[in-house]
């Protein structure tokens, strides 16, 4: 089921079992379920708990759809778990912990607790990026021209927060904040996250990116100036728009 509005997410995780059917998806796909114990799959459901029991005899015997994820041990209800996920996904300028907090009736603290917990888990399983991956630098900050005069005096780019990102063409992202946008710190993300045998790495022409080929990957570049945007299916704006 698509959940394509806020409404629909908080109408659909209102009920717990749909809750319990969305988590047992996600984690089951096969629609096999599994003690998260033994990964035996002979388990029985108790509706009136809402809990799986293991026929084989073990401590912890009986588990839900939050056993070794980072819902576990939370009191917080599974419903407004999936619907704070939902919000942190789809919210394009991201959320606050007083945000959630009133929309879920809960604690500042507590929504703070949750988001971290989320954000964690969103980091990624440490796999390479691989295939065609793009990758450029920006700066993030108030806009020019909300600036005073005496800032825009000390250049375009005083007080802000250089960033570097890379993203993976039609699947994930890398992208963190860097002390400057010199090669020193910017090559080391790229050897550090990039599989040398599956990528071509495309960027724009800024010097920063001379020295790609020396790590050992395929390196190619736009020139903005000569190319405009996309030359040969070579362009970087995918990481562009993230």
């Amino acid at each position: 089921m698509i959940l394509k509005t806020l409404q629909d997410a908080i109408l659909h995780f209102a009920d717990t079992k749909n809750c319990i059917a969305y988590m047992a998806d996600l984690r089951w796909p096969d629609g096999v379920i599994r003690c998260p114990t033994c990964n035996s799959e002979a388990v029985t459901f108790m509706p009136s708990r809402m809990l799986w029991q293991c026929k084989t005899r073990h401590p912890k015997r009986q588990f839900s759809v939050k056993v070794g994820t980072v819902l576990e041990d939370s009191p917080i209800a599974l419903g407004k778990w999936l619907l704070v996920m939902w919000m942190l996904v789809n919210c394009r300028n991201g959320i606050s912990s007083h945000e959630v907090a009133r929309t879920i009736d809960i604690t500042q603290k507590s929504a703070w607790f949750m988001l971290h917990r989320l954000r964690e888990a969103m980091q990624g399983t440490g796999v390479p990026l691989a295939d065609i991956v793009e990758a450029d630098e920006t700066y993030v900050g108030g806009r020019l021209k909300n600036k005073h005069v005496s800032r825009l005096k000390q250049g375009r780019y005083k007080d802000k927060t250089p960033v570097f990102g890379m993203v993976e063409r039609g699947g994930r992202v890398v992208a963190q904040v860097v002390p400057s946008a010199h090669a020193a710190n910017v090559l080391p993300i790229i050897a550090g996250n990039l599989s040398k045998e599956e990528t071509v790495l495309f960027t724009d022409d800024y010097p920063i990116y001379d020295k790609v080929a020396s790590l050992g990957f395929q390196h190619d570049t736009i020139n903005h100036t000569q190319d405009r945007f996309v030359r040969n299916g070579i362009h970087t704006n995918t990481i562009e728009n993230f």
